[in-house]
């Protein structure tokens, strides 16, 4: 699953229209934003995404009820078609409950914990913060630890990613939930959060996201297939675009593509060139001094010396190189051209 986040303050009507999300994020008590004509606008952008189909989740507390116009969050759910709350501050315990019996619920990821642990839940979704300042973001450990605990509740989690164009204010440094995300591509953010700490949603915490990013990430999102963009020299750039998987025996160092061994045939040959050295990233295919290996692809995960046996045909541009990394045993991939 992957969404946006979206505030009143930068929402515009025609924003989304080439986008492909499933989630809208959205605060409704943001101080700055509260004034006479706040209800109005908030239901106007709630029934756009309620038009193109989007669920929204949306951070609420007492004052969010004034603004909008209604009695409860109920009404509000009525009014809106809004998916979850996720309720900030101001609510009594008594309330809550009555809230839950009727509305679905989101809890704060990474500090809800020891309340959770200490009774039962009726949450749906526990959704990690963003760090809006460097150096203030979860380190790995922790965003492990706390995803684990809130699946073993059955409980699905969220987290954000920082953007690669427009970025929030007022620091505009990037609104990540992880720090060692803060300066890497949306998508390497994205693949990480999905497949090393089992993320369910992925949000964009800022308010753009390049169009090769985001395609990037609705593409995996329907199929699985991790990209990998690629600089492969120009005899083998028809093997842009192929999906290819990594073998289900392959080593730590190595993605060993299983699709290349059809290569390996009788009376085909790859004849030696450019045997250099294989730096992590590289991109290789073996020729004909292995014998009947001839033709395999591989990617190169560490650094290794050069093999007379071993042709290198391109390389995973640098940026991407944790992409690469995530590829697991028996995973579908494909080069893209960078």
């Amino acid at each position: 699953m992957f969404g946006r986040a979206v505030y009143l303050s930068n929402y515009r009507s025609d924003q989304f229209e080439n986008s492909c999300f499933d989630y809208c994020f959205t605060s409704l008590h943001i101080p700055e934003e509260l004034n006479v004509s706040f209800g109005e606008r908030a239901a106007e952008m709630l029934r756009d995404f309620r038009t193109r189909g989007i669920k929204v989740i949306a951070d609420v507390s007492p004052r969010t009820l004034s603004a909008m116009h209604v009695r409860d969050l109920s009404e509000l759910k009525e009014k809106t078609g809004i998916e979850i709350f996720r309720l900030d501050y101001g609510f009594s315990k008594e309330e809550i409950d009555h809230i839950e019996k009727t509305c679905r619920i989101a809890v704060n990821a990474s500090t809800a914990l020891f309340e959770a642990e200490k009774q039962d839940t009726k949450a749906d979704l526990a959704i990690h913060n963003f760090y809006p300042r460097p150096e203030t973001g979860l380190d790995p450990d922790f965003l492990k630890e706390c995803n684990e605990k809130w699946h073993a509740f059955g409980i699905q989690t969220a987290a954000f990613i920082a953007g690669d164009e427009e970025k929030r204010g007022p620091l505009h440094k990037g609104l990540p939930t992880l720090e060692a995300h803060r300066v890497i591509p949306p998508y390497v953010q994205y693949l990480d959060l999905k497949r090393t700490y089992g993320t369910d949603l992925v949000l964009l915490g800022d308010p753009e996201i390049s169009s090769y990013e985001e395609k990037l990430i609705t593409e995996t999102e329907k199929d699985g297939v991790i990209r990998i963009p690629a600089k492969l020299k120009e005899a083998h750039r028809s093997l842009y675009g192929k999906v290819f998987h990594n073998r289900p025996d392959a080593p730590k160092d190595f993605i060993r593509c299983v699709e290349s061994r059809m290569y390996a045939t009788p009376g085909e040959t790859v004849s030696p060139a450019d045997p250099t050295e294989r730096k992590r990233g590289s991109i290789t295919m073996d020729n004909e001094r292995n014998l009947r290996y001839s033709g395999e692809i591989q990617i190169v995960c560490a650094d290794y010396p050069a093999n007379d046996a071993i042709n290198v045909i391109g390389y995973v541009l640098p940026q991407y190189l944790m992409a690469a990394d995530l590829v697991g045993r028996g995973d579908p991939w494909m080069f893209l051209p960078g």
